[in-house]
Parts: structure tokens; C-alpha cells; sequence
């Protein structure tokens, strides 16, 4: 699957486990979302060839 996208927390840390609670969520969400935006796309594309 052609594509990248690189997600980051908003607050720096040096791991992941350093952020709190509320910001691994968001973030994580985040990955969640865009990694079915990708899907999506990505059989349609397939559909659509």
C-alpha cells in the first residue's frame, strides 16, 4: 500500500509511555482514524483499477 503518515504527540516526549493518559488516547485515536482513511481509499483505488 503506497503512502505514509507520520503522527506525533503535541506535547514532546522522549517515549510514548511519558505522556499522560488523555494524550496516548488522542493520539492513538488519531492513528486509528487515519489508518482507516487509508484503508478506504486504498480498496476503492483497488476497486476502481
Amino acid at each position: 500500500m503506497p503512502g505514509n503518515l507520520l503522527v506525533i504527540p503535541k506535547r514532546h516526549v522522549e517515549k510514548i509511555s511519558d505522556l499522560n493518559e488523555e494524550e496516548q488516547q488522542e493520539l492513538f485515536k488519531t492513528i486509528i482514524e487515519f489508518q482507516e482513511k487509508f484503508l478506504v481509499n486504498f480498496f476503492l483505488d483497488a476497486i476502481l483499477e
